[in-house]
């Protein structure tokens, strides 16, 4: 007797060759995972899926992997996306299931440009640069710090794809006066909160010395910062008399309280939406 599995392999590289055999000028594809599962068949050696994955795609399209529940390896998903210029994504199984999945494709529903980078010259220790895609009603925020005080001039350029078109993007500042050396507790915490969050994907993606390393420099900026994140706590004291209740991360695999969805195959979409200038 046949046993039905879970091949997420299988489905994210039927998704890639799909995109692959019918490319369509002027437009940006994607290729979304959805599962509420762990690979249980096929190829089911989670680093031997990473490196199909990204051989398969090579770079040409961001993939986005939405996992149901908690049930589903999260983690595995979440590297995965992330190994290939997406992001991992959490759908709670609750009510409003279908409106995380409607406000999430909302998200990326309409491409503007790929291939995104930015250049600031003259600028230094800055956060992420390059970007795969940038949708409409979305922001690209950018923090770092201006070495020189004495410049006279700052360029910010945009380098982008547009319609399978190469655009650019330029504006030059110009300063009558020395910039003064500021001090702005805000800025500095955005640019901490922007590294933060940059350094948790690396922590994810990283392994052995790396990861342990990429964690102790994530943690020091939470410290620093007083960032709340998954490798510190947040402690909430009540007045006393009080009844106390401690509310625990629910734990992969375990599954929450309320009604849970059936386990089904994994599904997996390939899409392309035209780009827009």
């Amino acid at each position: 007797m046949k046993t039905i599995g879970t091949d997420i392999n299988a489905a994210v590289l039927k998704g890639t060759d799909m995109l692959n055999r019918h490319p369509r000028e002027g437009t940006a594809s994607l290729l979304i995972l959805l599962t509420d599962g762990d690979p249980t068949s096929g190829v089911t050696n989670l680093e031997q899926i990473y490196k199909n994955v990204k051989e398969a795609i090579d770079g040409k399209f961001p993939l986005y992997c939405l996992g149901f529940g908690m049930d589903v390896k999260f983690e595995f998903l979440e590297k995965m996306a992330l190994e290939n210029k997406g992001v991992g994504r959490r759908i709670y199984e609750d009510s409003d299931a279908a409106l995380q999945l409607q406000g999430f494709y909302e998200e990326v529903a309409t491409p503007l440009l790929t291939d995104v980078q930015m250049v600031y010259l003259g600028g230094a220790n800055l956060t992420q640069t390059n970007f795969s895609q940038y949708y409409n009603g979305s922001e690209i925020v950018v923090a770092g710090q201006i070495t020189d005080n004495n410049i006279a001039e700052f360029t910010a350029e945009v380098i982008a794809i547009s319609k399978s078109n190469k655009v650019k993007y330029s504006r030059t500042t110009t300063t009558e006066e020395p910039i003064k050396a500021s001090s702005d507790s805000n800025i500095q915490r955005l640019w901490a909160y922007l590294t933060v969050k940059q350094l948790l994907d690396k922590e994810v993606k990283s392994s052995g010395d790396e990861k342990e390393k990429v964690k102790k420099e994530t943690l020091d900026l939470c410290l620093k910062y007083g960032f709340v994140t998954p490798l510190t706590s947040m402690v909430v004291t009540k007045p006393q008399g009080e009844d106390s209740q401690v509310a625990h991360k629910p734990k992969e695999g375990e599954k929450p309280r309320g009604t849970m969805l059936d386990t089904q195959a994994s599904r997996v979409r390939g899409s392309r939406v035209n780009t827009e200038t």
